[in-house]
C-alpha cells in the first residue's frame, strides 16, 4: 500500500516518556491505553501496511477548546478569538512520536525511513476547511510513500 490514513477519536495525547528507576522502566498506563486505541483503529481500518522505503507523515491533532474560550451564549470569548491554534501542551513533536505505535505493529517502516514530517495542532471546532472531515477531538495520521520530484522525473 502506498498510503495509510487513520483517525484516532478522542482527545489526542502526546507520547509520554518512559521513566527509568533503579533496575526498572515505568511506562505510563495512559500511554499504553492510547497505543491500544491506535492499534484498535488500525485493525478496524483493515490493518493497512505502508510499503517499505522512504515515507512522509502528516499528523494533525484536533484538540478540544477549554471552557474559558466560550461565552455563556456559546460564542467564542476574547481568549478563544485570540488563540486561533492550540499553544498548550502536549508539544507538537510528542504527537509525531505516536507513530511509533504503528511502527511496532508493522503498519509503517522503521521511522528511520521517514524523510518528511509535518505536525499541526488545531482546535476541533476550527475553520471548516480544517475540520470538515472530523467530528470532535482526535488525531489524524497520514503516511505515504515518498518520491521526490527528481526521482519522478528520472523514472
Amino acid at each position: 500500500m502506498s498510503e495509510l490514513t487513520l483517525w484516532i477519536p478522542g482527545e489526542p495525547r502526546g507520547q509520554a516518556r518512559a521513566r527509568h528507576g533503579k533496575g526498572f522502566t515505568y511506562r505510563d498506563p495512559a500511554q499504553e491505553a492510547y497505543e491500544a486505541t491506535i492499534h484498535g483503529e488500525w485493525i478496524a481500518a483493515g490493518r493497512p501496511v505502508l510499503e517499505p522505503g522512504p515515507y512522509a507523515v502528516t499528523v494533525k491533532a484536533y484538540m478540544a477548546r477549554p471552557a474559558g474560550h466560550f461565552k455563556r451564549d456559546g460564542s467564542l470569548s476574547a481568549a478563544g478569538l485570540r488563540l486561533p491554534h492550540p499553544t498548550k501542551k502536549p508539544d507538537a513533536d510528542n504527537f509525531l512520536k505516536q507513530i511509533d505505535a504503528l511502527v511496532r505493529v508493522g503498519a509503517l517502516p522503521d521511522d528511520a525511513a521517514m524523510v518528511a514530517a509535518h505536525v499541526f495542532k488545531f482546535w476541533a471546532d476550527g475553520p471548516l476547511e480544517e475540520v470538515a472531515h472530523i467530528r470532535g477531538p482526535g488525531l489524524h495520521i497520514r503516511a505515504w510513500a515518498y518520491v521526490d520530484a527528481d526521482e519522478r522525473m528520472a523514472a
